[in-house]
């Protein structure tokens, strides 16, 4: 009981159903805005007809009415009723991923309340009956039989919209025409598999079938041969739900999602369009789904940058009500759905206005919270689109009138001459080509195409040359481009030092096997394969700190390699961790840098993927040892610190100065992950801590803490283990015959005439040093 002048509200408690009655609970099932319910409400009911199939409609603008039908085999007055429930719990089979039209099952449920908030007057005709349908404000479904001729096979539903609201038949089209095109285009064929659901979604369908045996629920999955239970008469929810999954995952068939093809929009994209199709699998927990996206693509020429673009998006067969929009103004693609937005880092042509469809087919299309909308960019397939849609676009947008020399930008030119540049350079691929000696090449052609007199070196091999292996993977698969050594990893035991440049590292990571060794010489541990050799990598700012590093032992008694480079991390040195981290899981990294903005930028590239230069195959996590932000707070506080200045930029405000002060506070917490507080010390007190800071002892204690709590010895594999045997024990053994073949030596005298024989051989064998000519002669000697 509430006392009198109380505040407090009374407690509602609403059945789900009452969202359907509302515009904002509408808005949210159906995944659209109000302004939309007169779409939606065409869409569902097309839909549902083309997934049953011979699906048709007619739009009567002056009658103010959208029929739709199907050729299936009608519904009887209590089916309709059941069906224009809204206050029935929720029934669809689509939970069970065979790739249908819609997304929950809702569809019409909030078709029928999209009729009720538009006042759009619903009639349907089945099995000779008519019906006219009303849903009233209290929930319940009012259905009233009329007299007809009608006496059509399927099921005919007739939408007439109010007089006041005007009418468009254009407004209702593209869902009745893409409807109609794909009815017949299975996106599944094939039952599902059980690796298309998490195990928890495979636990919500059985707890929703209390009354299924196991053999029932068995057979909606594509399951193979004996399961190798006998009883399949018990209850499904019998059965615990991780013995469930592992008996549907363990025995399945083969299904397979199937795209539109090239060709479903003949006469609209046939000819003058471009087409792009990418598989790929969407990893969802425990689930693997596979997906296609599809793009088609036609441009026709305007105003640089002035462009109208637009993108109609197609899931799994329907056409989907809140479309995505397209931007090129910036010349790179940018694709904006669902409240996400994602950009493609390749440029397009800017003078042209793009028309593109976009298909996304597959067994389950994750939508974003509780509506219809799909989730088209959130992780699942952004990729895919992003590449499908910058392919047909781009050869949509070059396939215009030629370009005068002036339009060449320096990425066009590079499209044109880079492969003779290469082949001139390697021979046809026969020798690794450094980065600048392709500059050399290919500049005299990128001025001439462009009409450009100059370009700076460092654009050609940091921004040009990487674009270009990225927008040509295929043509470029096979090249050995190489760049110029920026450090070296020195590994554990042998101090062998080994550059990192693109070749030094693309041999050293072709080293799998174990190297036999040459005669009268010890086992070799530089011959294992590298992660035979160490299990981690120490990456250090600076090379100052290798020698004491080097000579405390610890590289060699934790099996850690010690690499270093000059400012960012190369390309070669990500090459090599991500190869280790392949290899071996459990590969560490430890990183040394100065807490500055410098170095908190060389920690993050480290193991960050750059589009233009590398993607890591890995998730790579660094393990810091210093500077950290609490290291540096603490040296800072013993006045171990140092000023920093900004040089202030010209012709810049200082509303600007700030704005770009800012912008750098944020790139250094987002990007960076440098906490709020150390980015403020680093950006606005304007001071820095470097690893000098700290003495060699402090430095050294530092790395063996991190080597203690997270490095592992390296053990050998089966192959190495029994290659190191038979070596070491042949090796013992040449060394007691060495020993006793130099006591025998020791008396031979030199032959006379050795000079002669070494400029002989030397003459006939040019490439032969001197010293191999003298080993040349003692052999012979020995024999």
């Amino acid at each position: 009981m509430v006392e009198e002048n109380s505040d407090q509200a009374m407690t509602i408690e609403q059945q789900d159903w009452l969202r359907f009655l509302t515009s904002d609970g509408l808005a949210e099932k159906a995944g659209c805005p109000p302004s939309d319910f007169d779409k939606m409400v065409v869409k569902e009911f097309a839909d549902n007809a083309a997934d049953i199939g011979g699906f048709g409609y007619d739009v009567n603008e002056d009658e103010k009415t959208v029929s739709i039908w199907n050729g299936g085999n009608g519904l009887s007055g209590a089916d309709i009723g059941r069906l224009f429930d809204i206050k029935r719990p929720l029934r669809s089979s689509k939970h069970w991923r065979r790739g249908q039209r819609g997304a929950l099952g809702n569809g019409i449920r909030v078709a029928l309340a999209g009729c009720r908030l538009c006042n759009i007057d619903l009639t349907i005709t089945s099995r000779s009956k008519q019906y006219h349908i009303k849903l009233l404000d209290n929930g319940d479904t009012v259905m009233t039989p009329q007299d007809t001729d009608v006496a059509d096979a399927g099921t005919r539903i007739v939408l007439g919209f109010p007089d006041e609201k005007m009418f468009r038949k254009s407004r209702y089209l593209s869902f009745l025409n893409v409807a109609v095109m794909t009815q017949e285009a299975t996106v599944i064929t094939g039952k599902p598999l059980a690796t298309w659901f998490k195990s928890e979604d495979i636990n919500v369908l059985v707890q929703s079938l209390p009354d299924v045996s196991l053999g029932e629920f068995i057979r909606e999955f594509n399951v193979k041969g004996e399961v190798g239970i006998d009883d399949l008469s018990v209850s499904v929810q019998e059965i615990p739900i991780a013995d469930l999954v592992g008996i549907l995952r363990t025995k399945e068939g083969k299904s397979k999602v199937n795209p539109l093809g090239e060709d479903i929009f003949e006469g609209f994209y046939k000819k003058e369009g471009f087409y792009k199709k990418i598989e790929g699998i969407y990893k969802d927990g425990d689930a693997r789904l596979p997906f296609i996206i599809e793009a088609w693509a036609r441009a026709t020429p305007c105003d640089r940058d002035a462009g109208d673009h637009t993108i109609h998006v197609i899931t799994n067969r329907t056409y989907t009500l809140r479309q995505a929009s397209l931007e090129v103004n910036s010349g790179r693609l940018k694709v904006i759905s669902g409240g996400y937005y994602s950009t493609h880092n390749k440029q397009i042509n800017r003078s042209h206005s793009y028309r593109v469809i976009l298909s996304v087919s597959s067994p389950y299309i994750p939508i974003i919270s509780s509506g219809k909308e799909p989730n088209l960019l959130d992780g699942a397939y952004s990729s895919a689109i992003k590449e499908a849609l910058h392919s047909t676009m781009k050869k949509a947008g070059a396939a215009g009138p030629k370009k005068k020399k002036a339009d060449f930008t320096l990425i066009d030119a590079a499209e044109m001459c880079m492969e003779d540049a290469y082949n001139k350079v390697s021979s046809n691929g026969q020798y690794w080509a450094n980065a600048r000696q392709l500059m050399y090449a290919a500049r005299p052609r990128l001025l001439e195409i462009t009409g450009k007199t100059s370009f700076q070196d460092s654009y050609f091999t940091q921004d040009l040359l990487p674009q270009f292996l990225q927008a040509n993977p295929e043509l470029t698969a096979n090249w050995k481009v190489a760049y110029d050594k920026r450090g070296s990893v020195i590994q554990p035991h042998t101090g062998q030092s080994v550059g990192l440049g693109t070749v030094e590292i693309d041999r050293l990571t072709n080293h799998v096997a174990l190297k036999p060794m040459s005669k009268l010489s010890s086992f070799r541990y530089t011959n294992a394969a590298p992660e035979r050799r160490f299990s981690g990598v120490l990456f250090v700012e600076k090379e100052g700190f290798n020698e004491a590093i080097e000579e405390s032992g610890l590289l060699g008694r934790y099996d850690i390699a010690l690499a270093s480079t000059k400012g960012n991390s190369v390309v070669a040195l990500r090459v090599l961790l991500d190869e280790m981290v392949t290899r071996n899981p459990d590969f560490k990294v430890f990183t040394m840098t100065d807490f500055d903005i410098s170095g908190t930028s060389i920690k993050t590239t480290l193991t960050k993927d750059n589009e233009l230069r590398y993607v890591f195959k890995n998730d790579i996590q660094t393990i810091p040892i210093c500077v950290t932000w609490d290291q540096a707070k603490a040296l800072h506080e013993n006045g171990l610190s140092e000023p920093v200045k900004f040089p202030k930029p010209p012709n810049k405000t200082d509303e600007e100065i700030d704005d770009a002060i800012e912008a750098k506070f944020r790139f250094l917490v987002r990007e960076n992950d440098v906490e709020q507080e150390g980015a403020r010390f680093l950006v606005y007190e304007k001071r820095r801590v470097e690893i000098n800071a700290m003495t060699t002892g402090e430095i050294l204690d530092l790395i063996e803490g991190a080597f203690k709590e997270h490095a592992t010895k390296v053990l050998p594999d089966q192959h190495h283990l029994e290659g190191a045997w038979k070596e070491q024990l042949l090796s013992a053994h040449l060394e007691k015959v060495e020993a006793q073949i130099r006591d025998e030596l020791t008396l031979q005298e030199m032959p006379e005439n050795l000079m002669a024989d070494v400029e002989a051989i030397l003459k006939e064998d040019p490439s032969q040093s001197w010293d191999q000519a003298v080993r040349e002669v003692a052999g012979r000697t020995l024999v």
